[in-house]
């Protein structure tokens, strides 16, 4: 029988991500020190003049991505104690209940309409099929002058600040589907089959509409891209799959918009050259080892 995985990859010569549209008020969010409360951190972040009103959002969301660490031990703890905003602060560690409680409470004081977001998140010790029983992590939405809401998920990164509701939702569930924000909400049981989509795929430009068109069930598995430092002559991609090859069994890897290159695979001690034809390189290989996979 003959099984074939197809891969939307795109690979890019430049590996440098975009510009930084936040340059001034991430270094702000540096400059702050010695903050011992909330509203110490709001006269702060306010002391300074934007033509922007997010910018203040921006600056409350970089300090505590950067100042506030994660507390495994009471992530670990059967009794988990619930922080208050200052506490946080003072302790400078919390889980994501602690980081969106600090933040919601920050950015209703610069003004904004905020609320606290519960649900699932495919986050530390997620595995790929996963089956969520309870809702296990939190995390924000903000409206802006028009009106809108935005999501944001200062526990885990800068890349979840404003980030699109068609991103998140492949990691990101809340338990009331308002917050999706989607015309059409997704069930969890369709969350749970949907594959995390590899961060580099958006930061590089990489459309939601082209993943969707090469795997509509959003269940297909996708390869993360590793890059080199910009001074090799060459690129080498590695390609480590969200689920295991069958040994013996045949598969074949598409690989599209990547012109004027000529791709390799590497199986094992073997190399082969991926043919080349109507703008799609691909080949098929059969594994023979538990080492390749």
């Amino acid at each position: 029988m003959r099984y074939t995985l197809v891969f939307l990859l795109f690979i890019v010569h430049t590996l440098s991500f975009g510009q930084n549209t936040w340059h001034r008020e991430d270094e702000i969010a540096v400059k702050i020190h010695g903050i011992k409360n909330t509203g110490q951190l709001v006269k702060e972040i306010q002391s300074y003049s934007f033509t922007n009103n997010w910018s203040r959002v921006r600056v409350a969301f970089q300090w505590i991505n950067t100042n506030i660490k994660y507390d495994w031990q009471k992530f670990r703890s059967s009794k988990k104690l619930k922080y208050t905003p200052d506490e946080t602060i003072t302790k400078r560690k919390g889980i994501c209940s602690d980081y969106a409680l600090l933040f919601k409470h920050v950015i209703e004081d610069l003004g904004f309409e905020t609320v606290i977001i519960e649900g699932n998140a495919k986050g530390f010790g997620y595995e790929q099929g996963d089956v969520f029983y309870f809702p296990d992590h939190a995390w924000n939405a903000i409206k802006d002058d028009s009106g809108k809401w935005h999501l944001f998920d200062v526990t885990w990164s800068v890349f979840y600040f404003d980030i699109d509701h068609e991103v998140m939702i492949y990691d990101h569930l809340p338990v009331n589907k308002k917050w999706q924000l989607m015309d059409s909400a997704i069930t969890k049981k369709e969350f749970e089959r949907m594959t995390i989509i590899p961060k580099l795929y958006i930061e590089h430009g990489i459309g939601l509409k082209r993943i969707k068109e090469a795997c509509p069930s959003n269940d297909c598995a996708l390869a993360q891209i590793f890059n080199l430092p910009t001074n090799f002559h060459f690129e080498i991609l590695e390609l480590p799959l969200l689920e295991k090859f069958k040994i013996g069994r045949t598969y074949k890897i598409s690989i599209e918009d990547y012109k004027n290159c000529k791709l390799y695979l590497q199986d094992g001690l073997r190399t082969k050259k991926l043919d080349f034809k109507n703008s799609t390189h691909s080949t098929s290989f059969i594994p023979l080892h538990p080492s390749h996979l």
